[in-house]
């Protein structure tokens, strides 16, 4: 592969110096790993930061269906799992780039106010600007700075904002598919930011002068992706729908070869026909490719010089699978009049042995992705949403935990406290049942007077019985019904289905609620709130109360 003659040097592979955070953290080695959804692969790359600077540690390729929408999805998620798997690739601090198919970016003006209020107006704002319905979109945005892209500066009133969104339903996918291999993303960024991310984080490899502009365009399979830098910051970006397939298509055309064949004429010939072909007619679909991508980005070049006051944009770097067709930099460089070349994105790093570096260009949007860990060129995070939903999970669900081991408490005690009761009323039904089995006998000899007594025992025994069971029942229902800052704390009943129950609650209003939950219980009759007394308890105010109903039996109310 050939680049432009006047490549800079610190990207012929001379190490950045390192940052000075870096060198004061001599202890610091954090790996970093960048996944990258691409249209026709899943390249991961695994990074490492140590104090004297990064090394590329691992790289793998994952290869994509590209049949159809449908079928490339779920070859993506496919791939995903084999990644997850994958022992090389593992990192604490991992970065998902969602497709450009699958997620957008925009940048839009919006009042000058804070991330709050922001959020709050995105809600209704956000719909306008993404392509997916509100409801099944994650957001995320960042506050930008600088020139806006309709060409002026924001006033103090405005600010400009990048709104970034996915579909929801892809981004769970890809998550539950890393998950099975134990990947847990931190960072979900969209995908069309991870090769300018490569470069924006590192502004010494683009040895651009200050307010100039640099132009990056990373070409995919079916699209190319320009993003425009300024000051090393992000300025705009447009999607070109076309990509490295149209010139396998156009290499095919010209030499009457299979897509396949053409594939290899793109690196071996790229863009510059051989010399018994250039003199046979040459390569008129391959020249049609170059000539619309060199309109293309000039589009996106005078786009920026009408926006730009002062500084210029007077350098296009190309990566990606497209930008290793050969020739290339030096086809657009004549058209666009521009220094146009294909930056390794590992200038500076030290690169493992076992890392393959001539298809480097491939992985520059996994790289960006890594990098993004530390360092990100927009600040947004399409988890973060998710994140906050977690957390609130999760807290909701420790103050469920918290109220039902309450309730439970207070259910033990009130159930150790019946059983003892319990305990006796079984000692004597089992007398009186003792006697029962032996009253027939004596009934004969003494008259039907005795007969009868012995009847109304008998009644009152399962009568008894009846309560125990049912008093276990009530005890359990109002335990589940138990209102919110209420304990239930001590209860007796007695043979005549008195119940008592004494309590406590953080308010007078509470304990009110608790009377009416014993009166939402059936079988409790007559339920009133006897007393109600403030206390202090441990420097808190709590109301002490007693509630006193009768119990109901098969025969109506006990007495």
């Amino acid at each position: 592969m050939s680049g432009c003659a006047c490549r800079p040097s610190a990207l012929r592979g001379a190490r950045c110096a390192p940052r000075e955070e870096e060198s004061q953290m001599s202890f610091v080695r954090k790996h970093y790993l960048g996944i990258d959804l691409g249209e026709s692969e899943v390249k991961a790359v695994l990074l490492r930061k140590r104090a004297r600077g990064w090394s590329v540690e691992a790289v793998s390729r994952f290869p994509v269906a590209t049949e159809d929408a449908g079928s490339r999805a779920a070859s993506w998620q496919e791939a995903l799992r084999r990644l997850a798997r994958s022992n090389q690739l593992r990192a604490p601090i991992t970065t998902v780039g969602m497709p450009s198919q699958q997620s957008t970016l925009k940048v839009i003006e919006l009042p000058a106010t804070d991330r709050r209020a922001l959020e709050q107006l995105l809600r209704y704002e956000a719909h306008q600007h993404i392509p997916f319905r509100a409801d099944n979109a994650e957001i995320d945005f960042a506050v930008l700075g600088g020139r806006a892209a309709t060409g002026r500066r924001p006033t103090d009133d405005t600010q400009r904002v990048a709104l970034a969104a996915c579909d929801k339903g892809a981004l769970n996918t890809y998550r539950s598919a890393l998950r099975t291999g134990g990947l847990r993303p931190r960072v979900v960024d969209v995908g069309l930011l991870g090769a300018a991310n490569c470069f924006a984080s590192r502004p010494a490899a683009l040895e651009v002068s200050e307010p100039d502009g640099v132009l990056i365009a990373d070409l995919g399979r079916d699209r190319t992706l320009a993003v425009v830098l300024q000051h090393g910051a992000f300025h705009s970006y447009r999607v070109v729908p076309f990509g490295g397939r149209a010139l396998t298509e156009a290499l095919a055309e010209d030499f009457g070869v299979s897509p396949a064949e053409a594939e290899g004429l793109k690196h071996r010939h790229g863009v510059t026909p051989p010399a018994d072909h250039a003199a046979s007619g040459g390569t008129p679909h391959t020249s049609q490719w170059v000539d619309r991508l060199a309109a293309e980005l000039q589009v996106t070049i005078q786009a920026y010089r009408a926006d730009a006051r002062p500084g210029q944009l007077n350098r296009i770097l190309l990566t990606g699978g497209g930008a290793l067709a050969e020739g290339l930099s030096e086809a657009l460089s004549r058209r666009l009049r521009l220094e146009v070349f294909v930056p390794p994105p590992w200038a500076g790093f030290e690169v493992g042995s076992g890392v393959p570096t001539d298809d480097a260009a491939l992985f520059a949007c996994a790289t960006g992705l890594a990098l993004r860990g530390d360092r990100a060129l927009v600040d947004v995070n399409l988890t973060a949403q998710l994140s906050r939903q977690a957390r609130a999970a999760r807290q909701a669900r420790t103050r469920r935990l918290a109220a039902g081991a309450v309730a439970g408490i207070a259910l033990v005690a009130l159930g150790a406290h019946f059983q003892g009761q319990l305990q006796a009323r079984r000692e004597q039904l089992a007398s009186l049942e003792s006697a029962l089995l032996q009253y027939p006998a004596v009934a004969a000899d003494v008259g039907s007077g005795d007969q009868t007594r012995a009847l109304e025992m008998a009644r009152r025994a399962a009568e008894a019985r009846y309560n125990g069971r049912l008093w276990l029942e009530l005890l359990r229902q109002l335990s589940a019904d138990l209102p919110e800052g209420v304990w239930f704390e001590e209860a007796h009943f007695d043979a005549n289905g008195t119940v008592s129950i004494r309590g406590s609650a953080q308010t007078s209003a509470q304990a009110t609620n608790a009377l009416s939950a014993v009166r939402r219980i059936p079988e409790f009759h007559d339920a009133r709130l006897t007393y109600a007394n403030t206390v202090e308890r441990d420097k808190v105010q709590l109301t002490q109360f007693q509630i006193v109903c009768t119990v109901a039996t098969e025969g109506g109310v006990a007495s």
